[in-house]
């Protein structure tokens, strides 16, 4: 019944990971097909760092009560929920004056309100799903999510077939389905009675405990991020339109790869109680489950790069030419999965510092790889510098396994003696109301 129940979440994550993407998928197609290269460039430059910014929110806020439900802190169950919005709502206000000023910097206040607007929206919406997800309630996400996502492109839609298809529209749509989501999760979630007390005491913890989750998850951003600003800088917003264009093809596995990575931290962290080797033994089924699909869409998007781009973008589009660019980015697919799940993995443990070394060093070949290859290979450079990054960490994983107390066999041979390679275990004297 156990394995029953794990095979039935990690089917429901599945499925509310394929919205989320088939959402945000169909967005950025309808957008690059229609949208002149330079907007469509405006939008990924803003997308990227919206997504750069909300590791603050998945870190420091989200992540530290993803670990205290899944080891069963129920008792303080509606003051943590409180916390976490609460905290959520005070770093939105920082991080949208951040994205304000970044946008008048660069010339596009136009777009401030409807940016600012669907970050705040969203980072709501993203708190209160995983908080389902941090008590298993994977399939309670899908109606917040479908209504958030999938309305997106719905609305996206709506704009095109009245002919009001502009960047700023665009983002007041974004932002006004996220907002409907949210509240549908609120009510999923439960709106709680009991306010939390003692929150810089609790934000003190959060942070000690999310830190290590924040540095090596902006690391871990930073190593696609990266290309996209240094592609902006060096080539301007055509070429990283074309980038995004081929990254939109490649990371039609993203639900396969977001939703095991959604499953394996809480799970871990669970089975985590009886060691390290009991939590890979409940962790492995999920992991091997989505190695398949993923490696046969790398296998496919290699050998038929210029038909995916086709079948997406259509018969006359600027970026058929840019085939080869995902055949080599589809080498990486399966080195970036496996480096992906041990990163989950490691969180999962606590031991969030041990990913951050894996994407650090990754980091820094990717960086130097595309300043070596771009004089040459202009904005192809980040294409061929990803899966060096992904070759590079996959080849730390079975260091740093072992460094977590284990050997890739599962057999558990080493105690956990990092003090951030321990599973969160909430005591009743670091529970906060």
């Amino acid at each position: 019944m156990s394995r029953r129940r794990g095979l039935s979440s990690f089917a429901w994550t599945l499925f509310d990971q394929a919205l989320v993407s088939v959402g945000s998928f169909a967005v950025n197609i309808a957008l690059a097909r229609l949208l002149p290269r330079s907007e469509y460039g405006t939008f990924a430059a803003v997308l990227v760092l919206l997504l750069l910014l909300q590791i603050v929110n998945v870190t420091v806020v989200s992540y530290p009560a993803t670990l205290r439900l899944a080891a069963g802190d129920k008792g303080d169950r509606a003051p943590l929920v409180a916390g976490t919005l609460l905290f959520t709502a005070a770093t939105n206000l920082i991080l949208s004056m951040s994205i304000a000023l970044s946008l008048a910097v660069f010339g596009e206040s136009r777009l401030i309100p409807g940016v600012v607007f669907w970050f705040a929206a969203w980072q709501f919406q993203e708190a209160l799903r995983r908080l389902l997800f941090a008590e298993f309630r994977y399939s309670a996400a899908i109606p917040g999510d479908a209504i958030s996502y999938l309305g997106q492109a719905a609305g996206v839609g709506l704009l095109v077939a009245a002919g009001k298809l502009s960047l700023p529209a665009v983002f007041m749509v974004l932002g006004a389905t996220s907002l409907l989501g949210a509240a549908v999760q609120m009510l999923q979630v439960g709106i709680p009675r009991a306010m939390p007390r003692h929150l810089l005491v609790r934000a003190s913890e959060d942070w000690k405990l999310g830190f290590w989750s924040l540095i090596g998850s902006a690391v871990a951003a930073l190593r696609v991020q990266v290309l996209f600003w240094l592609v902006g800088i060096t080539s301007g917003r055509a070429d990283l339109a074309a980038l995004q264009a081929v990254v939109n093809v490649v990371n039609v596995v993203n639900p396969i790869v977001t939703g095991v990575c959604n499953i394996v931290p809480q799970t871990a962290a669970r089975a985590a109680r009886d060691g390290t080797a009991s939590a890979w033994k409940a962790t492995r089924a999920y992991v091997v489950f989505g190695l398949a699909p993923t490696a046969a869409y790398a296998v496919v998007a290699a050998a038929a790069p210029d038909s995916l781009m086709r079948i997406v973008y259509g018969a006359g589009s600027p970026y058929l030419a840019d085939g080869m660019a995902v055949r080599i980015m589809a080498i990486g697919l399966v080195l970036n999965y496996g480096a992906e799940m041990v990163c989950a993995f490691l969180h999962g443990l606590g031991a969030p510092r041990l990913a951050w070394l894996m994407n650090l060093v990754s980091l820094v070949v990717v960086t130097c790889a595309f300043a070596a290859l771009q004089p040459s290979f202009g904005w192809y450079a980040a294409v061929i510098a990803w899966p060096l990054g992904q070759a590079v960490r996959v080849m730390m994983c079975p260091s740093v396994l072992k460094r977590a107390g284990m050997h890739v066999d599962g057999q558990c041979k080493l105690p956990l003696a990092p003090a951030e390679a321990r599973p969160v275990q909430v005591t009743p004297s670091s529970r906060l109301r």
